[in-house]
């Protein structure tokens, strides 16, 4: 999204991982208070850092998990399907067993719909009913 290019689903894994580092280290991995400029540098070059001051109480296996979702060439992230299927996430699993759900793509009944619009004094009188 940084370098304005296309993207696809996985700028998801990628945000996965940005909160999973964030989750258990306490900080960003990308940060500079000063400049968003930095920010996006760094995102956009630097390796993911793992500061051993932050990591060092970590597994090995929860720092693979987050540097496979930060990995800067998209088609080299993990997928969705992998993330669940990681050896670090399956070892908390108690139902080691990833079931795929599907849905209808139109089947929305589940859902509400919620907006911000206002609702006309016609509408109002018609909700009361």
């Amino acid at each position: 999204m940084l370098t304005e290019k296309p993207y696809d689903k996985s700028v998801d894994t990628w945000s996965i991982g940005i909160i999973a580092y964030l989750l258990l280290c306490g900080c960003l991995p990308f940060d500079d208070e000063n400049s968003e400029r930095e920010i996006a540098r760094q995102t956009i070059h630097d390796p993911t850092p793992f500061p051993s001051s932050l990591w060092k109480k970590l597994s090995s296996e929860a720092k693979q998990f987050v540097d496979n979702l930060l990995n800067k060439d998209p088609k080299k992230r993990m997928l969705i399907k992998e993330v669940l299927e990681h050896a670090w996430i399956q070892k908390y699993n108690k139902n080691s067993k990833i079931f795929d759900v599907k849905r209808k793509s139109k089947d929305f009944s589940q859902f509400e719909t919620y907006t911000t619009v206002e609702t006309s004094e016609k509408e109002k009188k018609v909700e009361k009913k």
